[in-house]
């Protein structure tokens, strides 16, 4: 029985650097039904000569050439020209191991869900490695309730808040035309995710790490989605958005936990030319929901923003 065609999508802006290793360790994958997209948003170094030197000889590889327009357009427009009954995302500095796509399909195929995700590595610059180990409270089968509310906990589970590491049933996407929000330059991931989840059934999770996720802060890509605007303005625009979609009380109160430790990392920051308009866009909203929220983390919120006390 042929294996259905999974299809791997890669927005690159200028990750000529790194780019070769994520496309031969794509090109290893012992899951060999696969069409692997390659994105070039407008890059200015030699990335795109090097996904048309791997299609020259690879089949099953398609090159997409668009102006710099950010990396949520670039997975939309691979999104587009998907044929696979599968879709999976990897960042051009990443690379997987050979295993990841044939672990990712038997765990969607015989557990009969809807979305399937694995472990990663974190590698930082100076070769470090981590292994995510929070995942391993969640091996195994998930309601979608429970993948929804791990959206907002990225300290418990970072990995679940990215589209990498997983694999989607591109039917249900184009059923219900989930797509990157291109508006959102930070936590547009989770947005997509959550709308995923918002019409999946169940998931299941796999602890093993396959997907080996690296840290370049001075990356291209990070870079160029940093100075779009402010990241904490940007991710509770995505925050509001998935609250809008959702209004069950366990997924609220997760959300505003999530909304309070963003403000007390902005204020670490002494980001406070970005705190006030986001006190004054939000505030209505979430002192709404007070009661969901801890009164010691409102207290730490008052004394940290209006007392000027660090707790």
């Amino acid at each position: 029985m042929e294996q259905p065609l999974i299809s791997i999508i890669v927005p690159i802006y200028n990750g000529e650097k790194y780019l070769s290793r994520c496309i031969e360790s794509l090109l290893q994958q012992t899951y060999k039904n696969v069409e692997l997209i390659l994105v070039n948003d407008g890059s200015s170094d030699s990335s795109l000569a090097i996904c048309r030197e791997y299609a020259a000889k690879q089949a099953c590889i398609v090159v997409i050439d668009q102006q710099n327009a950010g990396v949520s357009t670039a997975r939309n427009r691979g999104l587009e020209q998907a044929r696979g009954a599968y879709v999976t995302f990897v960042d051009c500095d990443d690379w997987v191991e050979k295993e990841m796509l044939a672990k990712l399909y038997q765990h969607l195929s015989t557990s009969q869900v809807d979305l399937a995700m694995i472990g990663y590595k974190e590698i930082s610059d100076s070769g470090k490695v981590h292994v995510d180990t929070s995942i391993l409270r969640y091996s195994g089968r998930l309601k979608r309730e429970e993948m929804i509310v791990h959206l907002f906990r990225p300290i418990e589970f970072f990995s679940f808040c990215y589209p990498w590491g997983k694999l989607f049933r591109l039917d249900l996407i184009r059923q219900y035309q989930i797509t990157f929000n291109s508006q959102i330059a930070i936590g547009e991931d989770r947005l997509f995710v959550f709308d995923y989840c918002m019409h999946a059934g169940a998931g299941y999770c796999d602890s093993d790490s396959y997907y080996n996720y690296y840290i370049n802060w001075n990356g291209a890509m990070r870079q160029s989605r940093l100075k779009d605007g402010n990241k904490y303005l940007s991710s509770f625009k995505a925050m509001e958005l998935m609250r809008n979609r959702n209004k069950n009380s366990d997924i609220a109160k997760a959300l505003n936990e999530e909304y309070a430790n963003m403000l007390l990392k902005a204020r670490k920051e002494q980001d406070v030319a970005h705190i006030i308009p986001l006190l004054n866009v939000y505030a209505d909203f979430y002192l709404w929901h007070i009661g969901l929220l801890s009164l010691r983390k409102w207290i730490k919120l008052f004394c940290a923003y209006k007392l000027n006390i660090s707790l």
